[in-house]
């Protein structure tokens, strides 16, 4: 055995219920995201005294790393092998993050089903973006089980406008948050879960093989798909009105224009419009990711020196750094080898299942936009 585990996995009922500690795993790999879900995969032998809790229905798992509570969730799968006497059980834990996506913002919150208004009404939220987004789950806590508690709010971000009409929260506010610095977690605590905000850190050291931290490291970049955005609002035919959001210095800096289109149909507000705008031009910046192995030393370990959400700067060659959000850890510990902890800072353009999971969460949330009108 290469060392003890740093983490602490306690089993609940789907009632909140403590079981006890999972207290000889084989292996935990563990993933936190930033503004995204994120899993956690223990394994353990099949004669393990928490197995039979594990397979309930609605089981629940806390995941602390290195003494901090990092990860709560419902186990959502399950695999094993045998024979009995040497076979073990993987269970996936999905973060209670995916709160956001599996609760939809109704255009009359208060209201029952039969009280969804008329076929253009939406709930519109302004204020700063920890504001909006707490707003729009207090308004549709009701309906949720478990309970939900949404912590005081700070008032975190700069002004955003949400507006939703039956849209899964996640759709319609994270991508405001993400333009406003601004982080969420999902966690659980006493019968129920607490939804919260932070504000990411910008870490002032450079991460670079000479300080010792980074071991092993990857990157690529990608040009940027948007220079421009046209914003379509309300009305038909000749009647609609247009918005174009230009980002100059990104054309000059390419040399090209690269137009692409918005629908934004379900709001007159013209600042709206332009935020949607803003908000499609992010995401068609250019990218560049990487992906690092580091050492836990003394003065560099993930969890206390750095966490899922802050801004790195990293020396990939001299004189050449790169500063971006680190958006995943991949995190795994076993009996064989020990630790092994693998941020990935930005996106990775040349990861297939980056690419494929970004490409088919935005294709999901555009056919879920249409449907809801």
């Amino acid at each position: 055995m290469t060392g003890l585990s740093p983490f602490t996995l306690t089993v609940y009922t789907r009632a909140f219920q403590r079981i006890g500690w999972i207290g000889a795993p084989l292996r935990v790999e563990l993933v936190p995201r930033h503004l995204s879900t994120g899993y956690c995969k223990v394994t353990v032998p099949t004669d393990d005294l928490r197995v039979p809790y594990l397979m309930d229905s609605g089981a629940r798992m806390t995941v602390h790393y290195l003494g901090e509570l990092v990860m709560s969730g419902r186990v959502s799968a399950a695999e094993g092998d045998g024979p009995r006497r040497e076979g073990t059980l993987t269970v996936t834990i999905d973060d209670d993050f995916r709160l956001l996506t599996r609760l939809l913002g109704w255009p009359n919150p208060a209201g029952a089903i039969d009280a969804q208004g008329a076929a253009t009404a939406y709930h519109t939220v302004t204020g700063p973006a920890e504001t909006v987004l707490k707003t729009v789950v207090n308004a549709n806590k009701g309906r949720s089980q478990p309970p939900i508690t949404v912590a005081a709010d700070a008032g975190r971000g700069g002004r955003v406008t949400a507006t939703l009409r039956m849209h899964p929260i996640a759709d319609r506010v994270l991508p405001l948050l993400e333009t406003a610095g601004v982080g969420v977690t999902v966690r659980q605590s006493g019968a129920g879960l607490v939804v919260d905000c932070y504000t990411p850190t910008v870490r002032p050291q450079v991460i670079s093989e000479e300080s010792g931290a980074l071991v092993d490291w990857a990157w690529s970049s990608q040009a940027p798909s948007a220079t421009r955005v046209v914003v379509g609002g309300q009305g038909e035919g000749t009647a609609r009105e247009f918005l174009s959001v230009i980002d100059t210095d990104r054309e000059q800096l390419w040399g090209e224009t690269i137009e692409v289109f918005r629908d934004a149909r379900d709001t007159e507000d013209p600042a709206v419009h332009a935020e949607r705008g803003n908000e499609t031009l992010a995401e068609g910046d250019a990218t560049t990711g990487l992906t690092l192995t580091l050492a836990e030393t003394a003065g560099f370990r993930y969890g206390k020196s750095v966490r899922v959400g802050d801004t790195v700067t990293v020396q990939v060659a001299p004189g050449v750094t790169v500063t971006d959000t680190l958006r995943e850890a991949q995190i795994v510990w076993d009996t064989q080898d020990g630790l092994k902890v693998t941020p990935i800072v930005g996106e990775r353009s040349d990861d297939p299942s980056v690419t494929l999971r970004t490409t088919i969460n935005r294709l999901a949330r555009s056919i879920r936009d249409m449907r809801t009108r």
